[in-house]
């Protein structure tokens, strides 16, 4: 597979270029070309696993881009159509002319005060499903872009300059520090228990989930022994809100309370997200389970 960023040129005379919020991907066994739409946020850089071919990693920025409104013409009509070109739309005419503006930082900005500037998405590709969001998260400081991926982690850079010095830190130079954080399917477990198998079983379990198949993510972590993985698990169906296979960690748990009460609370409680907030209350996740109860209508 091939996987692709683009831009767009809009205009004749002036041309302007803006980036795609497409990823493309072509797939050589199908000879087609599949895209995922990001919306209002740019694709800016993407890595595959190296050992697990269908999985991606893409980090995505908020752009203020140009519109219309931004041009105009002054002089009559044949006077040149002025532009600001993209990202430089909150420039002012002293930065203009003192030359300090930092359309970077500008870029970094957070847009409507809340969406975050950095984001980053992993995606499942293969030919029978085509492109599969998996997981999206922010990148907060001291994190500042995604480098690489492989499975259990991701790779960022991190300014050198940040006192908290994370055990994660595997490199470090007078400029940036690497540093890795555990993708959210493998959060809560430690290296004792990672070995080869886990890994498969659980991004085999993530995918199955990811595309709906419930058999085969049972299949794919009937042979996991390891209790704090179930637990890890267990903490994960909180979040897809997948209930029935709650009940299998439970059960390799050894929680006989907490099956006992998700058991009741699908008998009792009408609404999906009262019986996922009973479900995280047992496993101790009650900031999770108090919002769960706010959503209940």
């Amino acid at each position: 597979r091939v996987s692709i960023l683009a831009d767009r040129v809009h205009g004749t005379s002036i041309k302007i270029r803006e980036p795609d919020p497409n990823l493309y991907i072509y797939d050589a066994d199908r000879d087609l070309v599949d895209s995922h739409d990001f919306g209002k946020r740019y694709p800016i850089s993407h890595y595959w696993d190296p050992n697990e071919s269908k999985l991606l990693a893409c980090e995505t920025r908020t752009v203020r881009g140009i519109s219309l409104d931004n041009h105009h013409v002054s002089g009559g009509r044949d006077a040149p159509l002025e532009y600001t070109p993209l990202g430089l739309s909150g420039m002012s005419e002293a930065e203009k002319k003192n030359n300090t503006y930092n359309p970077l930082s500008t870029c970094l900005q957070k847009t409507n005060g809340s969406e975050p500037a950095l984001q980053v998405s992993t995606l499942f590709v293969t030919s029978e499903h085509g492109i599969l969001l998996q997981d999206v998260f922010s990148i907060e400081p001291p994190l500042e872009g995604l480098l690489g991926v492989q499975v259990p982690r991701l790779f960022f850079t991190r300014g050198a300059d940040d006192e908290a010095k994370s055990s994660d830190t595997l490199k470090k130079s007078n400029e940036v520090v690497l540093c890795s954080r555990l993708m959210r399917d493998f959060a809560g477990l430690d290296d004792a228990v990672m070995d080869e198998q886990t890994r498969a079983a659980l991004l085999d379990f993530s995918y199955y989930l990811t595309i709906g198949n419930m058999d085969e993510a049972h299949k794919a972590v009937r042979l996991i022994q390891s209790a704090s993985v179930w637990e890890n698990m267990a903490h994960m169906c909180v979040k897809t809100k997948r209930l029935d296979v709650a009940e299998v960690c439970l059960g390799n748990m050894g929680h006989a309370r907490g099956s006992a009460a998700l058991r009741l609370a699908k008998s009792e409680a009408p609404e999906l997200e009262a019986r996922v907030a009973a479900l995280a209350i047992q496993l101790g996740l009650r900031d999770d389970a108090a919002r769960l109860l706010t959503e209940c209508k």
